[in-house]
């Protein structure tokens, strides 16, 4: 397939992002190379008829969603068309060109063996900056700071001898240039954030038992077990509530889904040190708790106020002094309850997909794959759809990658079994619709809650 060495390429970019600590890459316009690559290479792969024409049912749900996001901005903010144009055709690219380059079995489990390598090269990065000595941070004129080469036990040792008009913190001094942010490891670029960078990778656990089950050996299930742990012991370091989890519903859904009774013991087992050793406490976690129940009480203040159109694509950050914190009361706040049903409509074509695959194929026999990587995906997004309740990331180019490998998870069961067709009816647009409102009634409710000092 010519067009998966450039979905692999895009994937290893979004993540890892080289040219943050690679300068010379600086200049080079890494990303449009690949995407050209990528198109011409799904262009061949169309012409040799090595793929056919075909459309995942997710990709109309994704247009409509973008689509409305174009809309309310036009309507409330058209000045912010241009930007969030921009940032929809990034994500819809990504979405659209993983979706439908992976086709078949083989390319989707190439694909998830570069998301699980990623995840285990972040969690060992995260280790080492974790269990790095500390080193003087300053801040000058740019928002990231830079290791100026001092060690430090403490901030008070980072003020000898300052530079005038600079700022310190005394933080631990990672590979690639990183450092972790109030003693919490994290990465570079769009996952720079610790509950972002604990969210990815635990994501990817499901994937990494899905690659096992797939050809199972005693080698690759002490390689597996050793990657398990890593990821589990960069959760810990990245101190993520948040992280904890997803950790634990991917975990958790795959075993219990899979194995019942024993399943949950042994999830149990599994997450237990995540749960004693991660995490955050004190005044700094209480801090960022209230930040997180304020800018909640904001959008659905939004929401009720514009319960149509929200306050606008793009618009929520220039009302609100910080970020929502939450993707689900993002959407409803910027693009009104529509923006919101949209939203839950995309994770729910994506779960039905799975658990019908799930259901229809046996755990054994010729389609044993369509069963054990629905099954894998199944626990990927209920961690996923944790996550991102937690986290601003509705326009995360890594969330449309994860909706494009369920895309092409449908298209490669199609191509295997002809007959598999997912049909949304009214009883789908039903439910759908009672999640919506049963989510905007509880983030509605909690959120006045707590603001009145509960």
């Amino acid at each position: 397939m010519f067009s998966i060495p450039g979905v692999l390429g895009l994937v290893f970019l979004t993540f890892i992002r080289p040219h943050a600590f690679i300068p010379e890459l600086g200049a080079v316009p890494l990303l449009h190379i690949i995407y050209v690559a990528t198109l011409v290479g799904l262009a061949i792969d169309l012409r040799l008829r090595i793929i056919r024409p075909a459309f995942t049912p997710l990709m109309w749900w994704g247009l409509a969603y973008f689509g409305w996001s174009i809309l309310t901005a036009a309507l409330r903010a058209p000045q912010a068309v241009q930007a969030g144009l921009t940032q929809v055709s990034i994500c819809f690219a990504l979405f659209f060109i993983v979706a439908h380059s992976v086709h078949s079995f083989r390319a989707l489990r190439t694909v998830t063996v570069l998301f699980v390598g990623i995840a285990v090269f972040l969690s060992v990065v995260g280790i080492h900056q974790g269990m790095a000595p500390k080193g003087c941070i300053i801040f000058k004129s740019q928002a990231a700071g830079v290791f100026d080469g001092r060690p430090c036990d403490e901030f008070m040792d980072c003020l000898a001898d300052p530079e005038p008009g600079a700022a310190y913190a005394c933080e631990h001094i990672g590979l690639f240039g990183t450092n972790s942010v109030n003693g919490r490891v994290r990465w570079l670029g769009i996952i720079q954030d610790p509950n972002e960078l604990s969210m990815c990778v635990a994501l990817c656990l499901p994937l990494l038992i899905g690659l096992y089950l797939h050809r199972p050996s005693t080698g690759a299930g002490v390689l597996y077990v050793l990657c398990g742990l890593a990821i589990a012991l960069c959760t810990v370091y990245t101190q993520s509530r948040g992280g904890q989890l997803v950790f634990m519903t991917a975990l958790g859904v795959y075993f219990i889904r899979r194995y019942g009774i024993r399943g949950a013991i042994v999830c149990a087992l599994g997450a237990l040190p995540v749960l004693l050793f991660g995490g955050r406490s004190g005044e700094e976690a209480e801090l960022s708790k209230m930040e997180r129940i304020e800018a909640l009480y904001v959008a659905m203040t939004f929401l009720s106020q514009y319960p149509i159109t929200g306050v606008g694509f793009r618009q929520f950050a220039e009302l609100h002094n910080l970020t929502a914190h939450n993707s689900y009361a993002l959407s409803a706040a910027e693009l009104g309850f529509p923006g919101l049903y949209l939203f839950v409509m995309l994770f729910y074509v994506s779960m039905k997909t799975f658990i019908m695959a799930a259901q229809r194929y046996a755990v054994t026999g010729p389609a044993r794959s369509a069963n054990i990587w629905a099954g894998a995906l199944i626990a990927a997004q209920c961690g996923l759809m944790i996550g991102v309740f937690l986290l601003t990331f509705t326009t995360q180019p890594i969330l449309w990658m994860f909706f494009g490998l369920c895309g092409g998870f449908y298209l490669a069961v199609r191509r295997h079994d002809p007959t598999f067709e997912l049909t949304i009816g009214l009883r789908d647009h039903g439910r759908v619709l009672a999640i919506s409102l049963g989510l905007a009634t509880f983030m509605f409710t909690y959120s006045r809650w707590k603001m009145a000092g509960h």
